[in-house]
């Protein structure tokens, strides 16, 4: 009860005094709210995770984790193998297709076709877009590259570096080739100097190898006198073991 109305609802009775709307005599309570359904038994809920776990794993296991993806193929190494169009050759696979040298195979350990590497006779040979030749390049005896170097006063030299850009770009359809290369080595020869080791190595590298040489094999030119050797020997015996490895003879 009070002199004045207090909120919503009051209303005045004929005292002139204001009641709350519970004290009317029309009042009627609001209806209490409806009761919350119960928590599921226990033996509901087990057969629900039981269902989970069999019937409907594969269905949530498909929304709560993402597909695991396919097992990527295995890599065959490279290395001679029975060609299979010719029982009587080894053909060079090199980790990524055949190769175009072949051998005898009575001069090579018999050796299983990788599996799933029979090729058709339309793509027995590796098909480059830029065409090489796939003829390994000539074998030469490093201390008869050094030799001829000083006799010629560098002239073979220019050779050398010509003839090298050369068969390795023929080869493998990459590199500078042999007119850029001999340009460099009239020009800018300290260039070479890291360039030819670097084409070296990427011919072990494309096929998957561990590179005997590298661009930075060049570093060794800076060592006086010595360091000259070293860099030629270096560059010329791991390129006469990737020749002979693809089937240069001497």
């Amino acid at each position: 009860m009070s002199d004045v109305g207090l909120g919503p609802g009051w209303w005045q009775a004929s005292d002139g005094k204001w009641y709350a709307p519970e004290q009317h005599p029309n009042y009627r309570p609001p209806a209490p709210p409806p009761p919350s359904a119960p928590p599921p038994p226990a033996a509901a809920q087990t057969v629900f995770h039981a269902q989970n776990a069999s019937g409907s794993a594969a269905t949530a296991g498909a929304f709560l984790s993402p597909a695991r993806p396919a097992d990527p193929p295995q890599t065959v190494p490279p290395g001679w193998y029975p060609d299979p169009a010719n029982s009587s050759l080894n053909r060079y696979w090199n980790g990524v297709g055949w190769g175009a040298e072949t051998q005898p195979n009575a001069t090579f350990a018999a050796a299983p076709t990788p599996a799933g590497l029979v090729p058709s006779p339309s793509n027995l040979l590796v098909q480059r877009s830029d065409a090489p030749s796939g003829r390994p390049g000539q074998l030469r005896e490093p201390w008869k590259v050094v030799v001829l170097w000083l006799i010629t006063f560098g002239i073979y030299g220019l050779y050398w570096q010509y003839s090298t850009f050369k068969e390795m770009n023929e080869y493998s359809g990459q590199g500078v080739g042999g007119v850029l290369g001999l340009i460099l080595a009239v020009l800018i020869a300290i260039v070479n100097v890291f360039l030819i080791p670097a084409e070296i190595g990427s011919l072990y590298s494309r096929e998957n190898r561990l590179a005997p040489v590298t661009g930075i094999t060049g570093l060794w030119i800076f060592l006086p006198i010595a360091g000259w050797f070293v860099w030629v020997v270096k560059s010329q015996r791991a390129l006469n073991r990737y020749w002979q490895d693809h089937g240069a003879v001497a």
